[in-house]
C-alpha cells in the first residue's frame, strides 16, 4: 500500500489522504483510453462562499493517477472527497490549480466543452438522485 499524500487536503483538519494502489486494467471495448488516461490535479483548490466566511473545501490538492493505478479517496465526512469527484467530473469549477486530463486543462474548459468532456469520458453514480 502506497500512501501518495497527506498534504493534499487539510490533513491536520479531517484526517483525509489520497492512497493510490496500482492494479492492471483490461478494457473490453474498442474504444481506445490511452489518450485520457493520465489525471493530474496541480495545486487545485475549492474555496465555497458559506454566509461571508470563505470554506475550503479542498486545498491545493495535487496528485497524479496513471492509466492501471486506482486511487482511493479516504476521510470523514465533509473532508472533501465529493468536491474532488465533482472537480475531477467537470460538474464544479476550481478555484484556483489546474486539473489536467490526459494533458488537457478541463479548468480552461468553458460549460459547452464540460457538457462534451463529461458526455464523451465521464460516468457518474450519485449518492443522492432525483427521479
Amino acid at each position: 500500500m502506497k500512501i501518495y499524500s497527506y498534504s493534499s487536503i487539510d490533513y491536520e483538519r479531517c484526517g483525509c489522504y489520497i492512497e493510490i494502489y496500482e492494479i492492471e486494467f483490461t478494457f473490453n471495448n474498442s474504444r481506445e483510453v490511452g489518450s485520457l488516461a493520465t489525471i493530474v490535479f496541480d495545486q487545485v483548490s475549492k474555496v465555497y462562499d458559506a454566509g461571508g466566511k470563505k470554506l475550503a473545501a479542498a486545498n491545493e490538492v495535487s496528485f497524479a493517477i496513471d492509466q492501471g493505478e486506482f486511487a482511493v479517496i479516504l476521510g470523514p465526512s465533509g473532508a472533501g472527497k465529493s468536491t474532488i469527484l465533482n472537480l475531477l467530473g467537470g460538474m464544479d469549477y476550481a478555484s484556483s490549480g489546474r486539473i489536467l486530463i490526459g494533458g488537457r486543462n478541463i479548468t480552461n474548459y468553458d460549460d459547452e466543452q464540460l457538457a462534451d468532456y463529461r458526455a464523451q469520458y465521464i460516468g457518474f453514480v450519485f449518492q443522492f438522485y432525483n427521479l
